[in-house]
This record gives structure tokens, C-alpha cells and sequence, in this order.
């Protein structure tokens, strides 16, 4: 059985400060040889549930060993990824998302986890963490570059979002270059920003 990473995140089909809304997708990354229909039922919740945040905090180990024991997962991540997008009400503290599982799917050899996780990343991005984007660079540059040059523009825009990012244009300008079939004009920009230093 092969050594892999699952990471499973949730997007909610709402977004409500007050009161957290039910599950809209439980969605599995990283899955190669892993049945897919092991890894829900190992989890206490599914889609359409209502999950307090507090206790998925608490609770997020015992989750994530739960699916360890799922035959050919080595390692599990949870993640919140859409919640990055609440304000919490009063009284309850922000999602943290780890975005080191993502950055390191962007360099899978597996078409799926490069798609969804620059999906994430760039909702992760659009608030221009520096950490985050320091991070890309060191660590996904050449993969978003890739990736940003995929033929369907649907599949790359996620990438030729955060490579733009990188490379210190503004939103408007990213789609404008986009718009006009410069995409590589949007690389050039994080090409000539200079590596962080490590």
C-alpha cells in the first residue's frame, strides 16, 4: 500500500457571522489508490451537518486519526478552507487554515491535487498574506508556473492568480493581462520578483 497525505476540507454552502451554516462539501484531497468511500464513513459528520466550530477544534486530532486508519492513508490534515472568508461572531476565534499540505500538493504528479489545492490557495492568497506568498515562491513557483500556462483557462486561473500575487500586480491588472491573452506577462512578474530570503 502506497505512503500518502489526505487533506479534506469543507466549504460552507452559506456564510453567516451569527450562526455557522450546515457542511456544503466534504471534499478529499490527495486520493490515489485510497478508497473513497472509506474515508467518509471514518468521519462522525457528513454533508448537509451542522458543525460548531469550538468542537471541531477540539475534536480535529481524534478526526484526523480517524482517517489514518483508513488502509493506505499515512497521514491526515483537516481543514476549514472556506471559512477563511467569516468573521467570527464575538467570543470565537478565527479559523486558522494550514496552507503547508496545499503548497506541497501543488507539486503532486497528481492532476487533481494541483487543481483543487491552487483552488484553495488562491482564496488563501486574495487577502496577499506575505508569509503565505513567501512560502509559494520558495516552495511552488515553477508548479504555479505550470500550471498557469495550462491550455484551459478555467483550470489556470487559480495558478495565474497567485503567480500574479508573486509578482506584486494588482487584481485588476491580473485580469486585464488575462483578458488580452497575456498570460505571460502576469509569469514575467513573478519571475523578476527576487526570491525571498530564506
Amino acid at each position: 500500500m502506497g505512503v500518502l497525505s489526505l487533506i479534506l476540507t469543507f466549504a460552507l454552502s452559506a456564510q453567516s457571522a451569527d450562526s455557522f451554516p450546515p457542511l456544503g462539501i466534504v471534499d478529499f484531497y490527495g486520493v490515489r489508490t485510497v478508497s473513497e468511500t472509506a474515508l467518509p464513513q471514518s468521519l462522525p459528520f457528513h454533508e448537509g451537518d451542522a458543525i460548531d466550530p469550538d468542537q471541531f477544534t477540539a475534536k480535529k486530532q481524534d478526526f484526523e486519526k480517524r482517517l489514518s486508519t483508513v488502509p493506505g492513508v499515512k497521514q491526515a490534515f483537516l481543514t476549514l478552507v472556506c471559512c477563511t472568508r467569516l468573521v467570527p461572531p464575538p467570543g470565537r476565534p478565527k479559523i486558522e487554515v494550514p496552507s503547508r499540505p496545499l503548497v506541497e500538493l501543488l507539486n503532486s504528479c497528481v492532476w487533481t491535487d494541483r487543481n483543487k489545492s491552487s483552488a484553495a490557495l488562491a482564496e488563501l492568497t486574495e487577502a496577499r498574506p506575505p508569509a503565505l506568498l513567501k512560502q509559494l515562491q520558495q516552495d511552488a513557483q515553477p508548479s504555479l508556473i505550470e500550471m498557469a500556462r495550462w491550455k484551459n483557462p478555467g483550470h489556470a486561473w487559480s495558478s495565474l492568480l497567485i503567480v500574479g500575487r508573486i509578482g506584486g500586480l494588482t487584481e485588476e491588472e491580473i485580469q486585464r493581462d488575462v483578458d488580452h491573452g497575456n498570460q505571460e506577462s502576469v509569469i514575467r512578474a513573478a519571475s523578476a520578483t527576487p526570491p525571498p530570503m530564506k
